[in-house]
This record gives C-alpha cells, structure tokens and sequence, in this order.
C-alpha cells in the first residue's frame, strides 16, 4: 500500500499524526505510546542528530482499518538547530519538527528535514523498539 504521512496540528486529526492512503482509500490516526531517546550526531543528519522512534498506536478507517499500531525508526535529521527560535510551538509533542516561526514572522513554517521508516502492524503490540534497527537511542 503506498500511502502519505500528515502531520495538520488545526486542519485535520486534532493535530495527531495520520496516514492516508494515496488513492483516499482509508486513514489511520494515532496516538504516541512509547519513544526512544534522539541519536548523536552521524553523517547525513545536517549535524544535529536525528529523532528518535515512536511507537504509535492506530486508529484506522477503510483500506487501513486493520492497522493499529505503526513505529517510526531508522531516522536521520529533524532536530531542529539551538540557533532557531521558533516562536509558537504547534505540534502535540510527537518530535520537533512540526514548529512554527521564523525570523520574527509569526506562525511562519519552520521546515526540518527527516527521513524515516514506518512499518505498519496489525494485531497486538510490536516488540519496540524493534530489533536489529537503527534507533533514535542508545540501549
């Protein structure tokens, strides 16, 4: 299933993370259950580090309605850099970079830079954080 990750902290979900399907077959909405600390900084990441992983647990609808939990890992970047002030933070607490303001305009996008994967899971809880990946933290 190819799908699209929205992070709308007013416009849609109540500010939660969703993902919807590309076609608008189905969406599932979540709530953060567990994390893992930021990673050091590594090559690639801007210089900042990277965030860490989440473990989300799904609410879904349609062609996603047997999800129920999905956890990001093996991230690079999306620390936002000291030096930026952001002058409203938006986000509901997922990761950092869903911030808002810049250079004294406010409620200005602030854009940072990530990659990740998502692995969406059906049934019961996943292990988390999963074995054998690139996590946001040290064990």
């Amino acid at each position: 299933m190819s799908g699209q990750y929205v992070f709308a902290v007013q416009a849609f979900a109540g500010g939660k993370p969703s993902f919807e399907a590309l076609d608008g077959s189905g969406i599932a909405i979540g709530e953060k259950v567990a994390t893992t600390p930021p990673t050091p900084t590594r090559s690639g990441d801007g210089g900042l580090g990277s965030v860490g992983d989440v473990l989300l647990q799904m609410t879904g609808q349609g062609s996603m309605s047997d999800v129920t939990w999905i956890i990001r890992n093996n991230e690079l970047g999306g620390q936002v850099d000291p030096n930026q002030q952001p002058l409203a933070r938006v986000s509901t607490d997922l990761e950092n970079f869903a911030l808002t303001g810049a250079e004294n305009v406010p409620n200005a996008p602030l854009f940072i830079p990530y990659q990740a994967d998502y692995t969406f899971f059906t049934g019961s809880r996943p292990k988390f954080p999963q074995p054998g990946m690139v996590t946001g933290g040290s064990r």
